[in-house]
């Protein structure tokens, strides 16, 4: 028997399937592969594989090499799709490995274990064509945990992304409101806590939406509410959290002008402070009107984000780039982002800007060997345990006709659709598709046949049972002679010792 040379597979065909470099090429059905026991392993399909004649089929290589007839150039979707989901159960893999022992470790589960004990995982398909063409897994966990494990991350966001698209358009065209989008930003030096910085930011955030000088201004922009993100990044000078929030308003920003005096009490002399309208009309009246100066909503933003990040002890922030605001395009560019959040982990080469690492990233370089990624991977773990992705202002959603539902609600969408059920997996057979990371292949190769009427399924099947079936032969010669090693000689030509056996 043969080992098929390494030159017949690609790299990026290699890395698609674990199995790819260790099976053989030539598959054999004699005696022994016949008489072997796996036991309960799919008979049918083990049954069907020996029965059929194994030195016409074709070379492994045809397996990773999507064996179908489709013009890859009619389906770069497709198969763009399939290779960032690849990558993306790979990296779900990685971090199983990295918090298997830690409390984050609910990621462990995820697209391993049966939601029913009583029923079999099955793949199902959405039953469209083309494009939008989708396989998956039924009656399988999912674990939701949305900053730790991207396979879950991408059906939650993508989920999310819908939302607030939604709620942009009913804003802007329905309600005829304006949306702006402020970026906010904090200093950050090299060998600070993760959990103390994204407490202080989410506290100074909070001030920022809900003190009494901020319910002013916003009451002043007839502020309806907001949506909030975190994201992070790692870079040169440690950890880096930033939040980006959707604002909801009734009055451009462009339109206000707040009016700002001087203190002129003892304590506060020569400080700035916001006029309300009476306050205003009190100095016009009494001829003060030249203390007023007016100044626009951003700037105050700034000067104000800046003034908070210092009370609350994250130090001094840039006063030009600490608050940004945009608007228009850079909001739909940025709902975008998130629509297509599934190819974040296409290329092992993407890089955040500036040479900072998002968490992903941070996984893809634990995966390459950089272990200190790993560690810094684990305290992002830790300090977002729990989190949500977003969070909206109270009743926003509902002001906005979005429908209420959980993040586990989101992944149970389609496990209770009533979807065609396309193949169903034994347990034991279950098993050795985990053990060989086949979960995403297998996917793919549903999608595959759906569109073009091939049978890559079944011809994944049918080797990685002939090749476990081999493995098992070789594993058992080989504690056999181990075995005969430890026995003396003499022992076989004894005839009362083989009377025992």
């Amino acid at each position: 028997m043969t080992i098929l040379p390494r030159k017949y597979f690609s790299s990026s065909q290699s890395a698609r399937n674990p199995i790819v470099n260790c099976i053989p090429s030539v598959y054999y059905s004699s005696q022994k592969t016949k008489q072997i026991t796996f036991s309960g392993i799919n008979r049918q399909t083990f049954s069907h594989v020996c029965k059929e004649k194994l030195s016409s089929a074709p070379l492994l290589g045809t397996i990773t090499k999507f064996n179908s007839n489709f013009s890859h150039k009619k389906n770069k979707i497709s198969a763009k799709r399939q290779s960032a989901r690849s990558a993306n159960f790979k990296l779900t893999d990685t971090a199983k490995n990295l918090l298997a022992n830690t409390a984050q470790k609910r990621v462990c589960v995820c697209m391993s274990h049966r939601l029913n004990q009583d029923e079999n995982i099955s793949i199902k398909h959405n039953g469209q064509s083309g494009t939008d063409g989708r396989a998956y897994y039924s009656n399988i966990i999912q674990c939701s945990s949305v900053h730790t494990c991207i396979v879950c991350n991408n059906r939650i966001m993508s989920k999310r992304s819908k939302e607030i698209a939604q709620a942009y358009d009913y804003f802007t065209s329905s309600l005829y409101g304006f949306v702006p989008m402020l970026t906010l930003t904090i200093p950050h030096k090299h060998g600070g806590s993760l959990e103390k910085q994204l407490e202080l930011i989410n506290q100074a955030y909070k001030r920022l939406m809900d003190d009494r000088i901020m319910r002013q201004v916003w009451q002043i922009v007839g502020k309806v509410g907001a949506i909030k993100g975190v994201e992070y990044t790692h870079g040169k000078n440690g950890h880096h959290n930033h939040i980006h929030s959707l604002m909801f308003l009734e009055k451009s920003h462009h339109d206000i002008k707040l009016p700002i005096a001087r203190w002129n009490t003892p304590k506060r002399k020569g400080m700035l402070r916001l006029l309300n309208e009476k306050q205003e009309k009190s100095y016009i009246e009494k001829g003060l009107q030249a203390q007023i100066s007016y100044m626009s909503f951003e700037k105050f933003i700034k000067f104000y984000w800046f003034k908070l990040c210092r009370e609350v002890g994250l130090g001094a922030t840039s006063l030009e780039n600490g608050a940004v605001i945009t608007e228009g395009d850079n909001v739909k560019s940025y709902i975008a982002k998130h629509k297509s959040a599934q190819e974040i982990t296409n290329s092992r080469d993407k890089k955040a800007k500036n040479g900072n690492r998002n968490q992903w990233e941070l996984l893809l370089d634990y995966q390459g060997g950089d272990n200190h990624a790993g560690i810094i991977f684990k305290e992002y773990a830790q300090a977002f345990s729990g989190g949500k992705l977003l969070r909206w202002s109270n009743g926003l959603k509902k002001l906005l006709l979005i429908e209420e539902i959980e993040d586990e609600a989101v992944l149970l969408e389609d496990e209770n659709a009533e979807n065609h059920v396309v193949e169903e997996i034994t347990p034991e057979l279950w098993h050795l598709i985990k053990r060989y990371k086949l979960q995403a292949r297998l996917l793919s190769a549903v999608e595959n046949d759906y569109q073009n009427n091939t049978n890559e399924y079944s011809d994944i099947l049918g080797r990685m049972i002939e090749y476990h079936c081999e493995r098992v032969e070789r594993q058992r010669i080989i504690e056999h002679q181990h075995i005969k090693n430890l026995v003396p000689p003499q022992w076989f030509n004894d005839v009362s010792i083989q009377s025992v056996y």
